[in-house]
């Protein structure tokens, strides 16, 4: 994890960023934009949030953003817009650390700013999952997104 800014930078730049759709996979890298404003946070706050986590928290922070990527993807699509943004805010609510609520609060206030957040904060989790966890962009990412679907559903349960 010991990527420097200027590496990831030239490797990004030669590639075009992909539009979000239907056709988009987690298989293709997510180049950092021309304009840096494409993202909700800057890229070197990004690395910096990767690589001070550690092994366990790092597994479970990627399954996080898979399931905060998907259900961003499923906002800009109409889709579930409803349990979507309730399951990013309980999501962003899993984990106490400044860090990841700084993150988080930056994702959930770019989605509610409309299709340009819903687009920057996908495009987000993605540089964040590709940067720091290739390995989870692999995995069944519709099984992770139903099983935080379901932590979310049991917590509610629990509060009631």
């Amino acid at each position: 994890m010991n990527n420097t800014k200027s590496g990831t930078s030239k490797t990004s730049k030669s590639r075009k960023r992909p539009p979000v759709d239907d056709q988009d996979e987690f298989g293709l890298q997510t180049p950092w934009p021309e304009n840096p404003d494409g993202y909700v946070i800057p890229q070197r706050e990004i690395e910096q949030f990767i690589g001070g986590q550690i092994i366990y928290e790092a597994h479970i922070t990627a399954e996080r953003f898979v399931v905060v990527a998907e259900a961003a993807l499923a906002i800009g699509r109409g889709e579930d817009v409803d349990l979507n943004r309730r399951l990013i805010r309980y999501v962003a609510s899993e984990d106490p650390s400044e860090d990841y609520r700084q993150v988080m609060k930056a994702m959930i206030e770019a989605i509610e700013a409309g299709d340009k957040g819903i687009q920057a904060a996908y495009g987000t989790a993605r540089y964040l999952l590709e940067f720091g966890f290739e390995y989870t962009t692999c995995c069944n990412r519709e099984l992770l997104y139903e099983k935080a679907v379901t932590r979310m559903r049991r917590a509610a349960k629990r509060r009631k």
